[in-house]
């Protein structure tokens, strides 16, 4: 019974953590002469996300709030692919005989890495852009000046794919079993997350990575730890091609492309997240009325079930009582509209 309500509290938390993650995910403007984005290119990197329009005649950048159109790569009439990292963007032109770098008003041309006549595939991100040459047994990165070879990851004696975010590099290794993240020096191991045995996707964007597998969830790594990441809305599974990452935000698109939505988190001031670290619930437990002690402002509530469900919203202030005699026996959350979460239990 012991490990049976262990479950239940465990599943709990995830939705609970994901129904309220969930409220970041914030809908987005599609770019102009777009009116689904499920068949059109789509980039993010750093705080901006890239889009093409009109079969890639028209090229859009969205700074967070409005699409500005931008133009096109030298020497193209057409965009097919593009690879935004950090405040820039990089275009192939002459079917990847010419790389063009994006610096917000105009496209630089830059070399091609050593060993390469004709660039196949490119990963941008942070301030910097990695290519392969000799067929994947070759890696370079590109630190805006000039390419310089980096060794292959663990395991690998041929790299097929990257995944860039800031500063970082991600490669797999071994169908999925092996992670492996380039610090600017060296591959370290990363642990897969939770009970994964094999990552199927794997997205980077800032400081983060999202995975996911064969569970329909999807996680976030920040660096130390994985935790289950929030679907986004109208979106029932993890295993989809519609989401991007760049920066500190993911985009994610929904109803067949025709939703757009950015995921940002929740900035409080630094007074209000101390004043929120200061809270706790007492007596805890209880059975008919808690108190919220260091509380000095008027704050509002909601208390959630273990399973997730709302099931009283209110107002506290100073020194006053929250009735809890109408709830069953069990485990509650207490979530404050600033963030901060309490757990407590009903007897």
């Amino acid at each position: 019974m012991k490990q049976i309500y262990l479950l239940k509290i465990i599943f709990g938390l995830f939705i609970i953590t994901s129904n309220l993650q969930a409220q970041n995910w914030n809908s987005t403007p599609l770019a102009p002469n777009i009116t689904q984005f499920q068949y059109t290119k789509f980039w993010t990197g750093g705080d901006f996300a890239y889009a093409a329009a009109n079969f890639g005649a028209e090229l859009y950048r969205f700074d967070g709030t409005v699409w500005n159109s931008i133009p096109l790569p030298p020497n193209t009439t057409l965009v097919q692919e593009l690879w935004a990292g950090g405040d820039f963007a990089y275009a192939m032109a002459d079917f990847g005989a010419e790389l063009y770098k994006f610096d917000g008003t105009v496209w630089n041309s830059i070399p091609l890495p050593p060993n390469t006549t004709q660039l196949l595939e490119l990963w941008a991100g942070g301030d910097f852009a990695y290519a392969t040459a000799n067929f994947g047994a070759e890696l370079y990165k590109f630190d805006g000046t000039v390419w310089n070879s980096i060794p292959l990851p663990p395991n690998t004696t041929q790299v097929d794919r990257l995944w860039v975010g800031g500063d970082f590099v991600y490669v797999l290794a071994n169908n999925g079993a092996e992670l492996y993240k380039f610090d600017g020096t060296i591959w370290n191991s990363i642990q897969l997350p939770l009970n994964m045995t094999q990552i199927l996707q794997l997205w980077a964007g800032g400081d983060f990575a999202y995975a996911s597998s064969y569970d329909d969830v999807l996680y976030k790594f920040d660096g130390t730890v994985w935790t289950i990441f929030p679907l986004p809305p109208n979106v029932p599974y993890a295993n989809f091609d519609n989401f991007f990452t760049g920066g500190d935000f993911a985009y994610a698109t929904a109803n067949f492309g025709a939703d757009l939505y950015k995921y940002s988190e929740a900035t409080l001031s630094v007074n209000t997240i101390n004043n929120i670290n200061l809270f706790s619930i007492y007596p805890n437990p209880s059975h008919d009325y808690i108190k919220i002690s260091g509380l000095t402002t008027t704050e509002n509530y909601t208390i959630h079930s273990i399973i997730g469900t709302n099931v009283y919203n209110g107002t506290i202030s100073g020194n006053a009582n929250i009735d809890i005699r109408n709830l069953s026996k069990g485990v509650y959350f207490l979530k404050f509209n600033k963030g901060k979460t309490l757990k407590f239990i009903k007897e």
